[in-house]
């Protein structure tokens, strides 16, 4: 005679009901949203960092680009070097003015800036298409002994989206500032302290509203001569 004989597995080896998967599935649910609520805030939190710093960063590379460019600046006399010029502009409702000048490359092997001369304009470049951006350009032209004056130009892009650039200047004589500057109204001298706000508009908040956001910094020269009078001098 054949016996079946029929196993029983333990009480306490018994599977989970699905109550229980569906409490677990829930528990893990939350955890994840949780999770995923802090590692939004978090990166929100970045992405607004990033945005306060961006436009402070950026400022500061231009000046320091512009502070080199001072502290070797040539006096406005001789063959390689002609008139210091800085004029006032507006566009729309903001000032885009420029400025004109010769400077030497830093000398790599010495001291002083004794490199290559260069004429240096900084100005704001206006786009063809409505909708592009306006950039700052520093334009570099070389080969200043060539027969032919340079026809091209290097421009390096320093800030895009900028929205204005205002340049004033101190005589030294008085606080009073100056919107432009001609070094042939002084005798071939330049101003002691140039003065550059750069103003960049950029996009704020969650709803991304423009924003402006004013930089200035003062620049001596070192081969500015300080004034004695100005009187009837029209700038």
């Amino acid at each position: 005679m054949n016996h079946t004989r029929t196993t029983q597995l333990p009480r306490n080896r018994r599977g989970f009901t699905l109550m229980e998967l569906i409490l677990a599935l829930t528990l893990v649910a939350l955890v994840t949203l949780t999770l995923f609520g802090s590692l939004r805030v978090a990166i929100k939190g970045k992405e607004a960092a990033e945005t306060n710093v961006e436009p402070i960063r950026t400022a500061d590379l231009a000046f320091e680009i512009m502070r080199r460019d001072f502290e070797c600046a040539m006096p406005p006399t001789g063959i390689l070097s002609q008139a210091f010029s800085g004029t006032n502009n507006t566009a729309g409702d903001a000032e885009s003015d420029s400025i004109l000048f010769f400077t030497t490359a830093p000398g790599p092997q010495h001291i002083a800036g004794d490199g290559d001369v260069r004429r240096i304009e900084y100005a704001i470049l206006e786009p063809d298409d409505t909708h592009a951006e306006r950039v700052l350009v520093r334009r570099v032209a070389h080969n200043l002994l060539a027969p032919q004056q340079p026809q091209f130009y290097d421009d390096e892009i320093l800030i895009r989206g900028i929205a204005g650039l205002t340049i004033t200047y101190y005589d030294g004589a008085t606080t009073d500032p100056y919107p432009s500057w001609d070094s042939t109204q002084y005798n071939n001298q330049m101003p002691p302290i140039v003065e550059i706000t750069i103003e960049l508009d950029r996009p704020v908040g969650t709803d991304g509203v423009m924003k402006r956001f004013p930089f200035t910094r003062r620049f001596q020269i070192p081969c500015g001569v300080v004034q004695q009078s100005t009187t009837g001098i029209g700038l």
